[in-house]
């Protein structure tokens, strides 16, 4: 996703507000649960539902998670409140 998109780690740890060793340890595989933070954070900079993330590391199809909608509205993000199926 992150190559996808044309970030490299730097860029992605900026963006998402999470450390350069968490995105390391989540692209090879060494972290199967995300807090909060984090999930939000990458969904936030990736442009995906967080839900995607919790799939992932659960082993659910991917396409499944896909389906899910949340909210685009700065103010949510800010506040932290993600209003799911805003869209």
């Amino acid at each position: 996703m992150r190559l996808g998109q044309g970030l490299n780690q730097k860029e992605l740890t900026a963006k998402a507000n999470v450390h350069l060793q968490s995105i390391g340890k989540i692209e090879r595989g060494k972290t199967t649960k995300l807090n909060h933070k984090t999930k939000n954070g990458l969904a936030y900079a990736l442009g995906v539902p967080a839900e995607y993330f919790e799939a992932v590391c659960r082993g659910i199809a991917v396409e499944a998670a896909s389906r899910l909608k949340f909210c685009q509205l700065a103010e949510c993000w800010e506040r932290s409140r993600i209003h799911y199926g805003c869209l």
